[in-house]
């Protein structure tokens, strides 16, 4: 009976958190996206990124979709820039496939 009781809490200590975070390459960038983390309310989206190779926690970062804007740095979005992708994924909604 110990041993039963020794290997269930051994196997709930590896278990750890349930949900596991898939981050997504976006081509092109030098980030790493979790698209299960990705938010829209209005125009403003948010998601959590990575970026390759850097041992920082992930941030959240903020647009607003219709001015084109990111949010946490207060700047422009310019076209062909790797922001321009990760706001693309950002902003994209599930029924605008044609974007």
């Amino acid at each position: 009976m110990r041993k039963i009781l020794i290997a269930a809490f051994l196997i709930s200590c590896v278990a750890g958190n349930s949900h596991a975070v898939t981050w997504k390459f976006i081509e092109g960038t030098p980030f790493y996206a979790d698209l299960d983390s990705r938010q829209i309310n209005g125009d403003i989206a948010e998601i959590t990124v990575r970026i390759i190779d850097d041992p920082a926690p992930p941030n959240m970062v903020e647009f607003d979709c219709k001015l084109r804007r990111l949010i946490n740095g207060n700047r422009a979005v310019v076209n062909d820039t790797p922001t321009e992708k990760l706001m693309k994924v950002a902003c994209k909604r599930s029924w605008e496939f044609w974007k």
